[in-house]
């Protein structure tokens, strides 16, 4: 598994929140993964797989941490599969997840949870598309 650990500063430069950018597959040994293979494992969250492992207090101390999810994992059991605070937890979404009923339930279904949501990649002509998703969002990137 490859992981890194991005910084994410406010506007006095202070780090508040970190984003995990997680992979299961080494895709530049294994180019191959890139196809088919590529969705292999697409439920899980290889970013929440590092947080139950090393703990969310080695990692962020007190911050938050973004957390990469798909339009497949969304849908995964989040809610049992972390064992870290989910209100320390945003979950980062993109333009793959759509405006449909079925993913805006979902994220309605998780923030009740206790997660929080940001959602980057959008182009400024999709946000009236995406109203509904961008309601609610926490975090716009």
């Amino acid at each position: 598994m490859l992981a890194t650990l991005i910084p994410l500063f406010d506007n006095s430069m202070a780090v508040c929140a970190y984003s995990i950018f997680a992979q299961r597959e080494n895709y530049f040994l294994n180019p191959s993964l890139l196809g088919a293979g590529g969705l292999d494992a697409a439920s899980s969250i290889p970013g929440l797989d590092i947080i139950n492992s090393i703990g969310l207090g080695t990692l962020a101390e007190n911050n938050e941490v973004f957390i990469e999810v798909n339009n497949i994992s969304l849908f995964s059991d989040i809610e049992h599969m972390c064992e870290a605070q989910a209100d320390k937890l945003v979950l980062l979404m993109d333009y793959k997840i759509n405006p449909e009923p079925i993913y805006v339930n979902r994220v309605r279904e998780l923030k009740e949870k206790g997660f929080r949501f940001a959602i980057r990649k959008l182009k400024i002509e999709q946000f009236e598309e995406y109203k509904p998703v961008l309601n609610l969002m926490d975090y716009i990137l």
